[in-house]
């Protein structure tokens, strides 16, 4: 109908029978899709992450070990590249560390450019990095990613003393904060990939994926069981709807 608009006035009986088959076709579907919406939430339940698994990924040697490469990077301040292996290790670390704190999707940690990461604002205790690129933004505006001192000051001594020194990276005109060790940009799937993947190393939990999703769903979860009033506050900061929280 689309690509010709002129013949539906010839066909206006096939038009109205094609448009009753697929209101069948949808009518049809409903019971399979609540199926699934089911087994879904089920399987969602079962993986469901707690305070104690971050807990478990917070004392882990693997992020122990990612602490220990940043600090010994911003005091040696060193002015050449990393390895693999150390960018790796920091570069995954932080991805999941900020994704963990803010509970928010993989876009606005791709996308996350080092303009908006300077002039991110110092709010109560804590830095607010404004994102714009994300998936919510005509509805909610901009991402709001919320990094305490500790973090901030991580995130930026990372840049500063690693990725920047990156064949790859410093050889781009315009960078992200995230890139891939050999200088391109990360795409959504890239980002969870590598959330997923240091997650499991650090928990020791290869059986269950995650990634960003699982975090958004923890925190979800855990604010309107324990923590109701928070509601509000959760909703803005992960870009999202009360109505929509309160569906999953």
């Amino acid at each position: 109908m689309v690509e010709n608009p002129s013949e539906i006035t010839k066909k206006q009986d096939d038009v109205r029978k094609l448009k009753e088959q697929v209101q069948e076709w949808q009518t049809s579907y409903n019971a399979p899709i609540a199926q699934r919406r089911w087994q879904k939430q089920m399987q969602d339940l079962e993986k469901l992450i707690t305070p104690n698994d971050v807990q478990t990924f917070e004392k882990s040697d693997h992020a122990r070990e990612a602490v220990s490469t940043l600090g010994q990077s911003m005091e040696k301040q060193k002015s050449f590249p990393p390895t693999q292996s150390e960018f790796c290790l920091v570069h995954d670390y932080l991805l999941t560390s900020i994704c963990i704190n803010n509970a928010c999707r993989a876009k606005p940690l791709s996308s996350m450019n080092l303009e908006e990461l300077e002039k991110a604002k110092h709010e109560q205790d804590s830095w607010v990095v404004t994102v714009f690129k994300h998936k919510t933004l005509k509805a909610h505006g901009p991402a709001s990613v919320v990094l305490s001192e500790t973090l901030h000051k991580w995130l930026v001594s990372y840049v500063r003393y690693m990725s920047i020194h990156v064949p790859g990276v410093s050889s781009r005109k315009e960078e992200f904060v995230f890139m891939s060790w050999s200088g391109k940009d990360m795409t959504t799937s890239m980002v969870s990939a590598q959330i997923n993947s240091f997650w499991q190393k650090s928990t020791g939990n290869r059986t269950v994926r995650v990634k960003a999703a699982a975090f958004r769903k923890a925190a979800v979860s855990i604010v309107h069981m324990e923590h109701a009033h928070l509601k509000g506050p959760l909703a803005d900061l992960m870009s999202h709807n009360p109505q929509t929280a309160e569906t999953f």
